[in-house]
C-alpha cells in the first residue's frame, strides 16, 4: 500500500506532506499534521479539505476506518475510488462515509461495505489549535 498527502488545492510545498507515511506505521506517537488555518474551523475557508490518499494497488472491501486524530471535533470523510488510475481531486472521488466532530479515537462506519482501490481520508473540519486550526491523523487503519 501506498499513501500521499492528498491536497488537490494547496501548493505542495506544505512541509507536512512527507509526513503522510506517518499515520500508517503503527507508532501512535508520530503523525501526519494539515497546516494551521486561520480564520475559522472550515480550513479557514481556503479549500474543502485535506486528508491522505492510500492506494492498495488492487481493489480492496473495506468497511470502516479506525483513526487516532490529533485533538478532538475533526470532520471526516471516507472517500474511494476505484479509478485506473490515482484521483486528482476529491470530486474523482465517492464519498462512503462522514464523522463528524470526531474524538481522538474514532471509528468511521461505511453504510456497507465497499472495494475500491483508492481510500481518502478527508479532513474537512478541523480542532482549534495553535491561535488557530490544525488537525492530522497519528494512525489509520482500515478494516475489511
Amino acid at each position: 500500500e501506498h499513501i500521499s498527502e492528498f491536497d488537490p488545492y494547496g501548493d505542495h510545498t506544505d512541509p507536512h506532506v512527507t509526513e503522510a507515511p506517518a499515520a500508517i506505521d503503527g507508532n501512535p506517537s508520530t503523525a501526519w499534521h494539515t497546516q494551521t488555518f486561520l480564520g475559522n474551523a472550515h480550513l479557514g475557508n481556503r479549500k474543502p479539505g485535506v486528508g491522505l490518499l492510500v492506494d492498495f494497488g488492487r481493489a480492496r472491501t473495506v468497511s470502516g476506518v479506525h483513526l487516532l486524530l490529533l485533538g478532538s471535533g475533526t470532520t471526516v470523510v471516507v472517500m474511494e475510488s476505484n479509478a485506473a488510475a490515482a484521483p486528482t481531486t476529491d470530486t474523482d472521488m465517492t464519498a462512503v462515509a462522514t464523522l463528524a466532530d470526531a474524538g481522538a479515537d474514532a471509528t468511521i462506519h461505511l453504510d456497507k461495505p465497499a472495494s475500491a482501490r483508492f481510500w481518502l481520508v478527508w479532513l474537512t473540519k478541523l480542532p482549534a489549535a495553535d491561535g488557530g486550526f490544525r488537525g492530522g491523523i497519528a494512525e489509520m487503519t482500515f478494516l475489511p
